[in-house]
């Protein structure tokens, strides 16, 4: 994952709790995204927000709910995505995966 610079310019640390709504630099806030998950999808978005709020959500609980909303949003771009192909008549088979996305 990190294993040259090349790579790691692909990867950012991620504020699980974005600092723009109380997030902190500590490490138990602190993740390891991609560049396209972390600022394309999640971005500002606050875990918390999906999580009962009586409970009070652990680390496990703010990542796992922060991967389940960019699934979401990367499933409604690569639907978006094969729309734009559609359009312009490009010929990708639908079980191709997207640039960035594993095989």
């Amino acid at each position: 994952m990190l294993g040259d610079i090349f790579n790691y310019k692909l990867w950012q640390r991620d504020h699980i709790i974005p600092k723009c709504t109380g997030g902190g630099e500590d490490f138990d806030n602190l993740a390891v995204s991609c560049r396209h998950c972390n600022w394309d999808f999640k971005r500002d978005w606050d875990p918390r927000t999906a999580i009962d709020p009586s409970s009070i959500p652990g680390r496990d609980d703010l990542i796992r709910a922060a991967r389940a909303y960019i699934t979401g949003k990367r499933e409604g771009a690569e639907e978006e995505l094969r729309l734009m192909r559609r359009i312009i008549g490009c010929n990708v088979p639908s079980d191709q995966p997207l640039q960035g996305q594993p095989a």
